[in-house]
């Protein structure tokens, strides 16, 4: 089976690191786990494993995304 995470973050803090740690219990179940982030979003937390994602427009609506100005 697949999953796919859509994580509303920036992929760089809480929900990114819920996701994988979700991702990897999952995959000891057999499940194919692929990741999901707004274009704009750095996935720093995915970079740092080794992890691609795919991109989609979604609101970067986690952590202290919502209280920055966009560039």
């Amino acid at each position: 089976m697949k999953a796919l995470f859509v994580v509303t973050g920036r992929g760089i803090g809480g929900d990114a690191v819920t996701a994988l740690n979700i991702a990897k219990a999952l995959e000891n179940y057999g499940f194919q786990c692929e990741f999901a982030l707004d274009p704009t979003a750095p996935g720093l937390l995915f970079k740092k494993h080794g992890i691609e994602w795919h991109k989609t427009s979604i609101p970067q609506a986690g952590g202290h995304a919502a209280t920055k100005k966009p560039y």
